[in-house]
């Protein structure tokens, strides 16, 4: 398994660090930890000489260049407390000059991870604004697996909730979870959510998830979790999917999310938005967001 790991040396970043012992990770795998260091350059005076703003660039670069080196120096701390929690790993640090977002796709896209973990950093309103959320960017653009790590602890049993909607997406998000090893005790709780906006709008759909259901997709999926030794247990319910979703992993204790990057339809997405977006951004618990990898 192949995992790459976006840092920026917050407490956001090391949460994320903290939360993979509880990703169900094999073994054995490789990660790679990449920093970058974002490179600004200030706008020069329009009636600047050239060579005032050649200097002016090349004071941005030695700083961007010196945020790096000390970014470097974070991720290879990271490397050496994350080889604690995973062992069997081999697990390097890397820095490089770029804007984070795109940078990290980047490598993503050059390395193909089998999953893209980050934490959940804390952009002002007026930054998400202007320049979006770095955790949006990677979720909407990734074409691998994205983790958003919140929980800090080791907590015991494990709670997980599956977001079922029918979709090839949700059915990879499925197979992402039971393709972990999980501990022991592990609990997963399968909910699939009818919204009653869009069924107004264009007649029921999904009809093999609410007819029926512990003998349709949801009873398979559960009896595939069972199979594998989890606990398991469904639930169908009405109402604004990440709405629904949120609440119930909130009120449940929920530890993490899997849901899939891709809705039922694209029409039902275009009315009501990403549920998937939604639970990254909003969520209290860990998120994943499971597309299937090329």
């Amino acid at each position: 398994m192949k995992l790459l790991i976006g840092f920026d040396g917050s407490p956001s970043s090391l949460i994320a660090l903290h939360d993979l012992q509880n990703a169900g990770l094999p073994a054995s795998g490789e990660a790679l930890i990449l920093t970058l260091a974002d490179f600004f350059l200030p706008p020069s005076p329009p009636d600047a000489p050239f060579n005032a703003m050649e200097q002016n660039a090349l004071v941005a670069r030695r700083e961007a260049e010196q945020r790096r080196d000390a970014l470097l120096v974070e991720a290879q701390n990271a490397a050496l407390l994350l080889k604690e929690t995973l062992p069997g790993w081999t697990i390097r640090a890397e820095a490089d000059i770029d804007a984070p977002a795109w940078g990290l796709l980047k490598r993503a896209d050059d390395w193909k991870p089998d999953l893209f973990c980050l934490g959940a950093p804390h952009a002002s309103r007026l930054e998400r604004l202007f320049f979006g959320s770095l955790c949006q960017k990677i979720v909407s653009h990734a074409h691998c697996p994205v983790r958003i790590g919140r929980i800090e602890g080791l907590p015991r049993p494990l709670k997980l909730l599956l977001a079922i909607d029918g979709s090839a997406d949700a059915q990879a998000a499925a197979d992402a979870l039971l393709a972990r090893q999980w501990p022991s005790g592990t609990e997963v709780l399968v909910v699939s959510v009818q919204d009653s906006r869009f069924t107004r709008f264009a007649g029921t759909i999904l009809s093999s998830l609410y007819d029926e259901p512990e003998k349709g997709i949801l009873g398979q999926v559960v009896d595939r979790c069972r199979a594998a030794g989890l606990t398991a247990s469904w639930k169908v319910l009405d109402g604004v999917p990440k709405s629904e979703l949120l609440a119930v992993a909130a009120e449940g204790g929920i530890h993490s999310v899997f849901v899939g990057a891709s809705g039922a339809g694209a029409l039902q997405r275009a009315i009501l938005g990403s549920v998937s977006a939604a639970l990254a951004a909003r969520a209290a618990c860990s998120v994943e967001v499971v597309r299937p990898v090329a």
